[in-house]
């Protein structure tokens, strides 16, 4: 086994985490590209013809992608295998190599990047599922009441959630520091450490105006500068935000599949059919591109269609 390239590799893979944090990626896309990197660390130990650093080419690279492909996977009943690793996870994978060879390169550990001529595996785009309706979306955060510091909260965190399409993790990362109530804004810190700023819609704002001088002060126990704390006064996590969203959705009997994604996905899609422009949906997102905000629009064509079907005379008869 070539257990010297990969201790030399867990050095550098070390040093690529490291230098990742400098650059300011976020805690949780530094800790994904870390995991990805000790798997293929460990698989170049299983390779007994890697010796050294310049072995490993787009052709070694592509077998490791390989690899991913068949790992996990199991035969079905017909003998045919079944794969489990999604396209944005392996696609996470390649990315993960990108950063660690292009490190190395910048470093003078080699000459030039394998991962240039490597094919990035395609994430599949498939369309939101499970949005909800206007009246569902208000019937959820209707059913949140009453003035107990609890209640407050989580109106506030779902009104938060339905006004801006923040995603799990940013309405995880939301400080005190980030709210400017005056300005209705607030600043998200979004994936790969993209600031931006959001505005809040007006209930939204006098939900979060009320926990801020009512609820809140209940929970504050220690000097947590989170907005949304837990009853033991630490930052609420996004489980409890999921536990309760789900609670709600099966006490109203909405017979979907719904997540804190899908308040996302609803707050995109209510506002294109309410004739936003694509543009400032994208930027209200966080999209890096706008090929990934564009997927709503398919959304909106599945609806056409059905109008399509149930009033056009030739689709009658």
């Amino acid at each position: 086994m070539s257990k010297h390239l990969a201790d030399t590799l867990h050095r550098h893979r070390a040093d690529c985490v490291q230098w990742l944090e400098v650059c300011d990626y976020s805690p949780r896309t530094v800790r994904t590209y870390d995991l990805n990197l000790r798997e293929f660390c460990d698989w170049v130990g299983t390779q007994d013809e890697l010796k050294e650093l310049s072995d490993l080419t787009t052709s070694v690279l592509q077998n490791y992608m390989i690899h991913l492909s068949l790992r996990g996977s199991k035969k079905t009943r017909r003998g045919r295998r079944k794969k489990f690793l999604s396209g944005s996870t392996k696609q996470g994978h390649a990315t993960a190599l990108f950063q660690l060879f292009g490190y190395l390169v910048k470093r003078g550990f080699l000459l030039t990047n394998p991962t240039h001529e490597l094919e990035r595996p395609r994430k599949r785009k498939s369309l939101p599922r499970d949005i909800l309706t206007v009246q569902e979306m208000l019937k959820i955060l209707a059913s949140v009441k009453g003035t107990k510091p609890a209640a407050l909260r989580d109106r506030a965190a779902l009104e938060l959630l339905y006004t801006t399409g923040m995603r799990r993790a940013e309405i995880e990362g939301l400080t005190l520091n980030a709210l400017r109530i005056e300005e209705r804004l607030v600043l998200v810190d979004g994936k790969g450490g993209r600031e931006r700023l959001v505005p809040v819609g007006e209930e939204a704002t006098r939900a979060v105006h009320q926990y801020l001088k009512l609820g809140r002060p209940k929970f504050q126990k220690r000097g947590t500068n989170a907005l949304f704390l837990s009853r033991r006064g630490g930052p609420m996590t996004g489980y409890s935000l999921l536990y309760l969203l789900k609670k709600l959705v099966r006490k109203l009997d909405i017979k979907k599949n719904v997540g804190l994604h899908t308040i996302r996905h609803t707050c995109a899609t209510h506002m294109l059919q309410n004739g936003a422009d694509i543009r400032y949906i994208q930027q209200l997102l966080g999209h890096a591109s706008l090929k990934t905000t564009q997927i709503y629009t398919r959304v909106e064509t599945s609806d056409l269609r059905k109008m399509l079907q149930e009033f056009h005379p030739r689709e009658q008869f």
